[in-house]
C-alpha cells in the first residue's frame, strides 16, 4: 500500500530517507528504480555533481540518524510531532500556531519547486517501504530482509 506524503502519518524510516535524500539528492542516482519511475532517474542525473565524493552512502546515512533522531525529539518537544507516535516509529504532526509557522517557512524554499524534488516525494509516497522491492531494499540503506510486511 502506497503511503501518501500529504498523510497525517509517516512511518518514522520512510522520513528518514525522504530525509536524506533531499539533503543529498545527487545519491538519487544509485536508487535501484522501479521501471514505472525510470523517466525520473534522469531528473536525478541533471542534478550538479556535489563539491565531494561521498565514497559510502550507508555509512553517511547510519551517521546522520542521530541528527534525525534528535530533530523528531526536538519536534516533538516544541508540540509539533507526537512524542508517543515516535515511540511507535511514526511520524505524526499535530496542529498548533507552530506548525503553521513551520509550513510558511518551508513554502520559501526553493527547491521545492524543482523537479527532482517532486520526483523524489512522488516515489517515496508511491513505493513500499519495507520488504524486498521496497523503498528501504532499493535504496540499500536500510535492512529489509526482516521486515514484518
Amino acid at each position: 500500500m502506497a503511503a501518501d506524503i500529504n498523510a497525517n502519518e509517516l512511518e518514522w524510516d520512510r522520513v528518514r530517507l525522504i530525509d536524506f535524500y533531499v539533503a543529498f539528492p545527487s545519491l538519487m542516482t544509485s536508487f535501484k528504480f522501479p521501471q514505472s519511475f525510470i523517466k525520473a532517474k534522469a531528473s536525478f542525473r541533471e542534478l550538479p555533481s556535489p563539491y565531494e565524493n561521498i565514497a559510502n552512502a550507508s555509512r553517511l546515512f547510519f551517521q546522520i540518524g542521530e541528527i534525525q533522531s534528535a530533530a523528531a525529539r526536538l519536534l516533538a518537544g516544541r508540540g509539533i510531532l507526537s512524542d508517543k507516535a515516535l515511540l511507535d516509529s511514526k511520524v505524526v504532526l499535530l496542529s498548533s500556531d507552530k506548525l503553521v509557522e513551520l509550513k510558511l517557512l518551508l513554502s520559501k524554499v526553493k527547491f521545492r519547486e524543482t523537479s527532482w524534488y517532486r520526483e523524489l516525494l512522488q516515489i517515496m509516497a508511491d513505493h513500499p517501504l519495507n520488504g524486498k522491492g521496497g523503498l528501504k531494499d532499493r535504496s540499500g540503506l536500510m535492512e529489509y530482509r526482516h521486515d514484518a510486511i
